[in-house]
């Protein structure tokens, strides 16, 4: 029951992780290489807070929020006045390394490779939310807040401008929508959105060290949202549940511990490229080209209508 606990509460901040990106892809036209390492951001922002001044775990989530939005800055901005996305791909990948340089070597603060624990328990109005039931209750109420805050965005006319920016920057900016600031915004609240992914995994693990939030994990968030499908609203959380589910079912089957971590690759790559085979757009970006299909048309209903 333990391990399903943790399965549970770790796969609702992959699919918090997959969610933040998606806005940034899906919705903006940007890919960033960066997601892994707001997701460090968060998870060392809460252990810090939890260490030196409360468990409160509301205080955890915005302090993370805050800093993941703050910390993204310094290479947003630079990298999108570029208007140039291969730039921000770029940016990112550099950001990554230096993040990931910095949780490993800033031993006063992250711990370095020995990273950070004993922190307490977090709490919510002074309740304890221990790992198992009460946590998993609150990762799928935070995860669910997360997907409803993303569509609320993604529908909003900010997220519509945003949406013509990525379809065609220059028809948008001649009707007076700001490219480069609503791609600069988007690439702020993602990567707090992110973070908050973080406060999750610390809570959870009890422990945080460099070597969870890598390039790698940037790559198995992005295979996530590309395998879900991407712009759509249950994409992401698709994606995320299958490839979050594939090692824990992994995990019953009768293989040697050593080529665990192979199957595993094998696998993830073997969907994926089944995925962009059959369905280009994702699973749910297929299935809603289906239902497009079967859906009548509104040309169709009008002449049922005057036949009648």
């Amino acid at each position: 029951m333990a391990y399903f606990e943790t399965v549970v509460v770790l796969g609702m901040a992959s699919v918090i992780l997959a969610v933040s990106l998606d806005l940034l892809i899906g919705v903006a036209g940007l890919f960033s290489a960066a997601v892994g390492v707001f997701y460090g951001v968060g998870a060392y922002v809460a252990s810090i807070v939890w260490l030196h001044w409360t468990s409160d775990l509301i205080v955890a989530l915005i302090a993370a929020f805050v800093a993941g939005g703050l910390l993204a800055i310094p290479f947003v901005v630079p990298a999108l006045r570029s208007k140039r996305e291969v730039t921000f791909v770029v940016a990112s990948l550099a950001f990554s390394s230096i993040v990931s340089e910095v949780f490993a070597s800033w031993n006063s603060v992250t711990g370095g490779y020995a990273g950070l624990y004993g922190f307490p328990l977090a709490t919510i109005f002074g309740l304890q939310i221990s790992p198992g039931t009460p946590l998993v209750i609150v990762s799928v109420i935070l995860g669910a807040m997360v997907i409803t805050g993303k569509e609320f965005l993604a529908r909003s006319a900010w997220g519509l401008d945003l949406r013509a920016t990525r379809d065609d920057e220059r028809a948008a900016s001649s009707v007076g929508v700001y490219g480069s600031r609503l791609r600069i915004q988007v690439a702020i609240v993602a990567s707090g959105m992110a973070a908050i992914a973080g406060v999750l995994y610390a809570a959870q693990v009890g422990y945080v060290d460099p070597s969870t939030f890598t390039l790698g994990e940037s790559e198995l968030i992005s295979a996530m949202v590309v395998l879900g499908g991407l712009g759509s609203l249950y994409g992401p959380v698709v994606g995320a549940v299958i490839l979050t589910a594939i090692p824990a079912g992994l995990t019953f089957l009768a293989i040697d511990p050593a080529y665990l971590g192979l199957i595993e690759q094998v696998a993830f790559g073997l969907i994926i490229v089944i995925i962009i085979v059959v369905r280009p757009d994702g699973i749910m970006g297929g299935l809603g080209r289906v239902r497009a299909r079967l859906r009548p048309t509104e040309v169709g209903r009008s002449r049922s209508r005057r036949d009648v």
